[in-house]
């Protein structure tokens, strides 16, 4: 809703930003990935972005190591 208040940081669930922000960047640009996690959780961008960024290594290094297990 356009005209609602922000949700005030102590009602977001840190563990479900953790999990959508890392859900979502598997899939998406970092950007993208924060701007939809903080949507679904009621966080704010800033804080999600700063999620999905932290450790950030790059699709490329993130496909490999998946794919080490796959035959």
């Amino acid at each position: 809703m356009h005209g609602a208040a922000a949700p005030v940081a102590g009602d977001v669930d840190e563990g479900e930003l953790q999990r959508t922000v890392t859900l979502l960047a598997k899939e998406l640009p970092p950007a993208r990935a924060a701007a939809l996690a903080a949507q679904l959780t009621g966080a704010t961008r800033a804080a999600a972005y700063a999620l999905a960024t932290r450790g950030a290594s790059g699709p490329g290094d993130r496909d490999a190591t998946e794919d080490e297990g796959m035959p």
